[in-house]
């Protein structure tokens, strides 16, 4: 389920963009002193939905994924789920 960045409280949406930086190649490189550069970058991309924020129930967590990534673990749900033969 794709969750509009504007549902999750300010505190939340930072805290969900700092954890997926950190766990980013180096393409994105968290780096502390550039770390506010960095979330408004995520936020705009977010806006324009080259980046999205996912729940996964099975796991019950949030998650941002590229759109590609996003397609990619849908169809995998879609699967996994018996929507495709």
């Amino acid at each position: 389920m794709i969750i509009p960045p504007q549902q999750l409280q300010p505190d939340t949406l930072v805290a969900l963009i700092e954890d997926w930086l950190s766990r980013q190649e180096q393409s994105w490189a968290f780096d502390m002193d550039n770390n506010e550069q960095l979330i408004e970058q995520v936020k705009q991309r977010l806006s324009t939905n080259d980046l999205l924020i996912t729940w996964d129930e099975e796991g019950q967590s949030l998650n941002i994924l590229d759109e590609e990534r996003y397609e990619l673990y849908f169809a995998e749900q879609q699967k996994t789920q018996g929507y495709y033969d």
